[in-house]
C-alpha cells in the first residue's frame, strides 16, 4: 500500500533499520497466491531504494496463529541481545 511504502520511504531516509510483518495471511490462498504476495514483498525490501529494511519478511495471522512464535521470538532476541 501507497501508505506503507511512506512509511518505508521515511525510515530509510533517516537510515533507521526496520523488518516487515505481513498480517492477516490466513486470507491468503495457500500455495501460488501466497507464494507471489511474499516474493513482491521481499522485491520491494530489496530494492536498492530500502537499503534499511531487513531482508526477513514475518508472515502471521491472530486467526490461526501461523507466524506469531516466531515473531515473538525474533523480538525477544532483539530485546534481550548481550
Amino acid at each position: 500500500m501507497k501508505h506503507d511504502e511512506a512509511a518505508m520511504d521515511l525510515l530509510d531516509e533517516h537510515a533507521v533499520p526496520y523488518q516487515l510483518v505481513l498480517t492477516k495471511v490466513d486470507a491468503l490462498k495457500h500455495g501460488s497466491e501466497r507464494e507471489e504476495t511474499l516474493a513482491q514483498v521481499l522485491r520491494l525490501c530489496t530494492q536498492q531504494r530500502h537499503l534499511a529494511c531487513w531482508p526477513i519478511v514475518h508472515v502471521t495471522s491472530s486467526r490461526t496463529g501461523e507466524g506469531v512464535e516466531a515473531l515473538r521470538e525474533c523480538l525477544a532476541s532483539l530485546v534481550y541481545q548481550e
